[in-house]
């Protein structure tokens, strides 16, 4: 009888301890199918935030060079809200991060720097409603305009050589009231000055129209010999500037 209480309490601690082991290793593979699952949303979760994200490429085409050119980005319904204003590289090409503007239009406009100005190149715009992901735009710029004047002197039918001629903005122009009084000397400070070639030709180029399109082009004919006499004489030839090189003669 004793034997066989034994017996029996050995069998019952055996499937105790299988019990527990199956206990265990149950356990174990609740965590490691957990722990992957987790693993797996993580994942998943990111991929759907990098879907999200939204760039936009915008490439310029038609000139040799993109120096101090710049791209806007615009919303709103006049495209007057400033978003987003960057120099593109020396290939004409920036890229923006979009990823906030899902959905929406937007409106790439170009500009030249001109000293503290930035205007907008004429017809260098182009709209693109953004999409996640990758986007981009094309821009044919207008062929670059040359604010510039080439000017030819003549005296009694011959071409000038070395001789100095001025260009006046409309505020300079004033100046003139003192030439008859001081000769050249007035126009000493002027920005614009060059002197005639072999062929009697001076040429200004990037002439700043920032004021005024209209310049007035002098050359001093004769110095005054006494100070405060008035005698100093000079010629003059007007032109307004439209984007070529003008061209004009000064004969005297």
């Amino acid at each position: 009888m004793r034997k066989l209480v034994l017996l029996f309490v050995s069998l019952l601690m055996i499937g105790v301890t299988s019990c527990s082991k199956d206990e265990e290793n149950f356990s174990k593979e609740v965590k490691k199918v957990t722990k992957t699952e987790v693993t797996t949303t993580t994942t998943g979760s990111s991929n759907d935030k990098k879907n999200d994200n939204a760039k936009l490429e915008v490439w310029l085409t038609g000139r040799d060079s993109y120096q101090n050119i710049k791209v806007s980005l615009r919303i709103g319904m006049n495209n007057n809200i400033l978003e987003k204003l960057e120099y593109v590289n020396s290939n004409g090409k920036i890229t923006f991060d979009v990823t906030d503007y899902i959905g929406k239009e937007l409106v790439a406009k170009v500009h030249e720097v001109k000293g503290n100005m930035i205007p907008t190149i004429e017809g260098a715009v182009k709209k693109t409603i953004i999409k996640k992901g990758e986007n981009t735009l094309t821009i044919k710029m207008p062929a670059k305009k040359v604010w510039g004047a080439k000017i030819k002197v003549f005296k009694k039918g011959k071409a000038q050589v070395g001789v100095k001629v001025y260009a006046l903005n409309i505020v300079e122009e004033s100046l003139l009231n003192t030439i008859a009084l001081l000769g050249s000397k007035t126009l000493v400070d002027v920005k614009n000055q060059g002197v005639t070639d072999e062929n009697g030709v001076v040429e200004f180029e990037n002439l700043d129209t920032s004021i005024s399109k209209k310049y007035t082009f002098i050359v001093v004919t004769k110095e005054p010999e006494l100070l405060l006499r008035q005698e100093g004489e000079y010629k003059t030839t007007k032109l307004s500037l439209d984007g070529t090189m003008k061209e004009t003669t000064i004969k005297y």
